[in-house]
């Protein structure tokens, strides 16, 4: 098995040798690049990738990221007009486009015990739920949303 990384460095250009011990993983990397902010790498592996399930702390800290959370997927009409009430608001927010990620059904399982439905979008504001699309078109229309903004 092999994976193509990225690894940020936070702008400084470090060497790959102080940043990863490879005789402590089960793996063996090879550099391809390095920057000021990253260094390229292939990882690769005779024996078995470990896939490390996302928890309920992971989600949470993700809706904690930013003041207004979207669990999106790039193809939802209703995850567009959530997007759309927020542009039309110009209030910013992280929209986690959940058919680009490896653990899109895990999220939505998690998603689905938080706020009692695994669908999109799941709609997050200060860390409250506060709807999906049609939920937050109605609140934007009532003037509800911007005044919880």
């Amino acid at each position: 098995m092999a994976v193509f990384c990225n690894l940020l460095c936070g702008g400084s250009a470090l060497d790959d040798s102080r940043l990863i011990d490879t005789q402590q993983l089960p793996i063996r990397l090879q550099v391809l690049h390095v920057s000021r902010s990253c260094i390229t790498f292939y990882a690769f592996s005779s024996t078995r990738v470990l896939k490390m399930p996302i928890t309920r702390e992971a989600v949470d800290q993700l809706i904690a990221s930013d003041k207004v959370v979207i669990f999106s997927k790039t193809t939802c009409p209703y995850c567009k007009m959530a997007k759309e009430v927020f542009d039309k608001l110009k209030q910013s927010y992280t929209a986690i486009e959940l058919d680009k990620r490896d653990d899109a059904d895990e999220i939505q399982d998690i998603l689905g015990e938080i706020t009692g439905a695994r669908t999109v979008p799941r709609v997050f504001l200060n860390k409250e739920f506060i709807g999906g699309g049609t939920d937050v078109k109605k609140l934007y229309e009532s003037g509800e949303l911007a005044k919880k903004l």
